[in-house]
């Protein structure tokens, strides 16, 4: 498409199939709003929350808010999402001050999420009821109040082990946001390490493969005189760098290094440079 200009009637095709593979099935359209209403929960103070907040719920909070009158699309929708919400929204233990006993969802036990049985507890009785003042449950008041089940489900929960926390909400079946945390870690860490080791074996194969010439070694000549009472005659001979001439030349010197007699001489190339240096 970024390359040919297309038929209208063949982009509007391509656009009916894009847009039927995203939004041709409802649960994922519901998945897709349940996101803004989740974010609409977690953060209740942006500009969009204090708008929807004083049109459809000035005097109480997201999750008991109806459609008032004459809902728009917008608020249809996020209620519509709402409902996936719903389904696995649990409370996360603080002090409890925030949290109904038998009206919110807090006892990880899926599909009810809260006691099955009431033997006296008032319906509209806090959960820090039951939390005693040293910070652990009230196992006596516990079993008094509930049935077995719902005790061991409640004695599961664990209290904050640093006083006083405020309740928040999360989504049981995650588990618990550790636990995502911890998955995102450990992506983030393996994402790394593949990243380090490919910038290494790039750096290598860099490496391995950039011809280098080699460092030329100096090659150092050390004269070596004679034994005593003789004479060391050296010669060298060098052809142009054209190859038409060459050139030769040679020194005497005695067993204390003195030099005795030289030649230079110079002519056409005629030989090699082995010919040259021996003639």
């Amino acid at each position: 498409m970024g390359v040919f200009q297309l038929p209208k009637s063949l982009c509007q095709e391509l656009s009916t199939m894009v847009a039927r593979f995203w939004w041709g099935k409802s649960a994922f359209n519901q998945a897709m709003v349940a996101k803004q209403a989740w974010r609409l929960l977690e953060n209740p103070s942006s500009l969009v929350g204090q708008i929807l907040r004083a049109r459809y719920f000035p005097n109480g909070d997201f999750l008991t808010a109806g459609y008032g009158q004459s809902p728009s699309l917008i608020w249809r929708s996020i209620l519509w999402g709402r409902q996936v919400i719903e389904q696995g929204l649990i409370w996360r233990i603080g002090g409890g001050t925030s949290m109904r006993v038998f009206h919110d969802k807090w006892i990880p036990k899926p599909y009810t999420f809260s006691p099955l049985i009431n033997r006296g507890l008032s319906l509209e009785a806090k959960v820090f009821y039951l939390i005693t003042a040293s910070g652990g449950w009230n196992r006596t008041f516990l079993y008094h109040s509930f049935c077995d089940e719902d005790c061991a489900a409640i004695l599961s929960i664990p209290l904050p082990s640093m006083g006083y926390l405020k309740d928040k909400r999360f989504w049981f079946f995650s588990k618990n946001e550790r636990f995502v945390c911890c998955c995102w870690r450990v992506r983030k860490l393996r994402n790394e390490v593949l990243y380090r080791k490919t910038v290494e074996f790039l750096e290598q194969f860099k490496i391995h493969n950039t011809y280098t010439k080699p460092a030329r070694v100096p090659r150092f000549i050390i004269w070596i005189k004679p034994p005593s009472s003789s004479f060391l005659l050296n010669c060298d001979g060098a052809i142009g760098q054209a190859g038409c001439s060459r050139g030769v030349g040679g020194a005497l010197r005695d067993s204390a290094g003195n030099f005795i007699w030289g030649f230079v001489d110079q002519g056409p190339a005629g030989l090699d440079v082995l010919a040259t240096e021996e003639g």
